[in-house]
């Protein structure tokens, strides 16, 4: 299930970029239609062997990850993401078009804990 936000920062210096990857309580027109609440990170962002195992993946292909979380936090909007991406050609040419506004939201991966 993905769920797409918006990058508000792009750095080609420091290759790296920011944005909300998630904004709670908003209706997520999916598969499954979803509502991501507050606290729905907290037990990942407070086990640092869960938030190590985090990586930016290119359109979501765990095959091409791009780069790491330097910061995920929740916010009262939603899950707040900085990251650094890698000096390879696909993570470079990523960050170009974000930059560019060519590509211009966020999408996260994850796992229903509870169905209502």
């Amino acid at each position: 299930m993905a769920l797409a936000f918006a990058i508000q920062k792009t750095d080609l210096e420091t290759n790296s970029f920011s944005g909300l990857a998630s904004a709670f309580n908003t209706l997520i027109d999916a598969w499954v239609p979803t509502r991501v609440l507050p606290g729905a990170f907290a037990a990942t962002l407070a086990d640092a062997g869960q938030r190590r195992r985090v990586k930016v993946l290119y359109q979501h292909n765990d095959r091409q990850p791009i780069g790491k979380p330097t910061k995920m936090e929740e916010t009262s909007d939603g899950l707040y993401v900085e990251a650094k991406i890698s000096d390879t050609p696909l993570g470079l040419e990523t960050l170009k078009l974000i930059r560019d506004e060519v590509l211009t939201e966020l999408s996260i991966g994850f796992d229903p804990v509870r169905f209502e």
